[in-house]
């Protein structure tokens, strides 16, 4: 192989690696900032490490967009870290002007979100959601605009900077593909031993003794249904060098098994209230035994057969893509579709018993070691460019 080719690779490779990095502290930054929000007692040490992390993405960024233009790298990089330093100075109250951080964040967006859509290794869509994102945080410049408008002028900076962070660090969907399967697979445990009795009174019975179990469960939906959208971004931002309908298709399916996980919180929550009503609260008897029978029923089968397709046509593009080992690859195509033949006759009636559980052994078989692929070794970096 001549030094030209290598060079070539390596010009191609090495903003990629610095940019999985970047999405790494990126992440830190997104996970310490909530911690900051919601835990009174941790918030110091929280906006701290937050702070930190965002300084290293902040130099990082410099580096990597230096060569699409040294000039507005710099600028952004000089508002970033200024915003990181405007908010150290915050925390400790030392800020000489009541000016929020924020709005140093507003324009350093915008300058990396144009940055990005001059480059030529990162998708063009991040980059409109960076500048989008960059004029939410603009809005603090302002503090009346800010208040009035809040918490809405967040959410397109937390949409774009979300985005940017999943896309980079592809190995966040091997995480999420483990965590995605521990917390599906526990859910299912607990509500099963919860609604064990035969009969409505009896499995009513079981959820108002496991009720802690039952919330557990509502918990971990909620959960599950998140990651199911993370994945949805992560796999389309790998698999859509190859085919970007089949991709959007794909993406779409495991949005709408996201959606439709979460719209049974409010079954679980019914049930759970239906179960642990008592004397006044109790509602009445018929009514309340037609509805335990409807909840009791409603299952997971149309999620399912949507994360089922979904499946099918991301494996498709990974095996296309060679972006994982094949075997690998070609058991997940097999799985999914295997899932897409038997979940309908499920949801229908037709398939009852251990049969619904043993048609689910061939994908765990492949998302486990899919999971731990992706942690480790990511995907192939020559498989994703066209």
């Amino acid at each position: 192989m001549s030094t030209a080719v290598m060079m070539g690779r390596t010009a191609v490779t090495s903003p990629r690696s610095k940019a999985r990095i970047a999405g790494v502290f990126y992440l830190l930054t997104f996970v310490f900032g909530v911690l900051a929000i919601v835990s009174a007692s941790g918030r110091l040490v929280a906006n701290l490490v937050a702070t930190a992390s965002y300084v290293v993405v902040t130099l990082l960024f410099y580096d990597i967009f230096k060569p699409v233009n040294r000039s507005l790298s710099l600028l952004a990089a000089f508002f970033g870290l200024g915003g990181c330093a405007w908010a150290a100075l915050t925390i400790f109250h030392l800020a000489p002007l009541p000016i929020n951080s924020l709005a140093f964040f507003g324009f350093y967006c915008l300058l990396i979100g144009y940055l990005i859509f001059r480059s030529a290794f990162l998708p063009r869509f991040l980059g409109v959601g960076m500048a989008i994102g960059g004029l939410g945080w603009l809005t603090f410049l302002s503090s009346p605009l800010a208040n009035y408008l809040s918490p809405w002028n967040m959410v397109p900076g937390m949409i774009g900077e979300g985005l940017l962070t999943l896309w980079l660090h592809a190995r966040l969907a091997g995480f999420t593909f483990l965590f995605y399967i521990a917390a599906g697979i526990t859910s299912m445990v607990l509500f099963d031993r919860a609604t064990s009795g035969e009969g409505i009174a009896a499995k009513l019975a079981g959820i108002a003794q496991h009720a802690t179990d039952v919330r557990v469960v509502i918990v971990l939906t909620v959960l599950t249904s998140l990651s199911a959208l993370v994945l949805a971004v992560t796999l389309y931002a790998i698999t859509r060098a190859w085919d970007p309908d089949l991709a959007m298709l794909a993406l779409t399916c495991r949005v709408v098994e996201g959606v439709t996980g979460a719209s049974s919180i409010p079954g679980l929550l019914g049930l759970l209230s239906l179960a642990t009503a008592a004397g006044a609260n109790a509602p009445d008897t018929g009514a309340s035994h037609a509805l335990r029978a409807y909840l009791l029923e409603q299952g997971s089968d149309v999620s399912a057969t949507f994360f089922a397709v979904g499946s099918t046509l991301f494996c498709w593009l990974l095996l296309r893509g060679r972006m994982i080992p094949a075997p690998l690859a070609w058991l997940g195509v097999l799985a999914s579709v295997l899932l897409v033949l038997a979940l309908p006759p499920e949801l229908a009636g037709f398939l009852r018993g251990r049969a619904t559980w043993w048609i689910w052994m061939p994908m765990l078989a492949f998302e486990v070691p899919l999971g731990v692929w992706l942690l480790i070794k990511g995907v192939a970096v020559q498989a994703t460019r066209d």
